[in-house]
């Protein structure tokens, strides 16, 4: 099976999701499918303005594909201007049970490893990701 194609990332928070608008014009999100495996390219721009009021972590859903429950089989890299410093940012599968979502960690210097919160993202905003999953059958 091979595919090609768009989709839509939203933004959203880990407790409530909030309202974090896109700058359509300058947000792209593409996924190539070879067989299970699914590679994406992405660069999301918030809007000049955003509602936010989202809580907790920060959540990507809208994946093309949802991955099967349970499986943490993400391989890929994050750059931001998400105003969250001193830690690398990178993309796990969100084990809550949404199977086309994904969080956002964040790793220090020191190793440890630590949820984005989605009070980080605001106006103006960019992230960009490029990274590969393993779809259920």
């Amino acid at each position: 099976h091979y595919e090609e194609g768009t989709f839509t990332p939203v933004l959203i928070g880990g407790g409530t999701a909030g309202t974090y608008e896109l700058n359509s014009e300058t947000t792209s999100a593409t996924y190539t499918r070879i067989g299970r495996q699914v590679f994406i390219e992405l660069i999301v721009n918030t809007a000049s303005s955003v509602t936010g009021g989202g809580d907790n972590y920060l959540r990507m859903t809208g994946l093309p594909f949802n991955y099967p429950a349970g499986v943490k089989n993400v391989q890929g890299t994050v750059d931001s201007t998400v105003g969250y410093t001193g830690v690398t940012l990178f993309m796990v599968q969100d084990a809550s049970g949404a199977n086309n979502s994904m969080l956002f960690l964040g790793r220090a210097a020191d190793g440890t490893h630590t949820n984005v919160p989605v009070s980080s993202l605001g106006a103006s905003k960019q992230i960009r990701a490029s990274f590969s999953y393993v779809t259920a059958l």
